[in-house]
């Protein structure tokens, strides 16, 4: 499956720049970003053991049709402050609870190709419970 179907769901022209849909908010990837990322999840599902189908099913889900987006999480606490958190890279890996261990084994969170990574590293250690938030929608899409 070429990966503009998987990645471009609104069938938008792809061309050598990404291009953002006003309706729907989707950042689509270039034939060469498509090319890059398919290559680079198919590499390290061949290392870590791991379907590409599954993988790109929680990419989609997770909502991350491009490799340098980052999704900002808001924390409202008791005494009415607000703390943050940011996902990073297709698999949306949260910099609270993975930044210091990705710095541990030499990963920046906020390269893309190390975020997805440590992503196919969190699935070989935990499953895909890391990704329960976006479940139903995956879940159907790889039995």
């Amino acid at each position: 499956m070429f990966i503009t179907s998987v990645f471009n769901p609104t069938n938008m022209n792809v061309t050598d720049n990404p291009v953002v849909s006003t309706s729907t908010k989707v950042i689509v990837l270039t034939v060469k970003e498509e090319k890059q990322l398919r290559d680079e999840i198919d590499k390290l599902s061949s290392k870590y053991g791991m379907s590409s189908s599954t993988v790109i099913e929680i990419i989609k889900c997770e909502g991350y049709m491009y490799g340098n987006n980052k999704h900002i999480n808001y924390h409202p606490r008791k005494d009415g402050s607000v703390s943050t958190s940011t996902d990073y890279g297709p698999l949306q890996i949260n910099d609270y609870y993975h930044e210091e261990d990705m710095k541990k084994i030499n990963l920046d969170i906020k390269n893309k190709w190390d975020s997805l990574e440590y992503g196919f590293i969190l699935m070989k250690e935990q499953g895909l419970f890391p990704w329960n938030a976006s479940k139903h929608c995956w879940l159907p899409k790889i039995n």
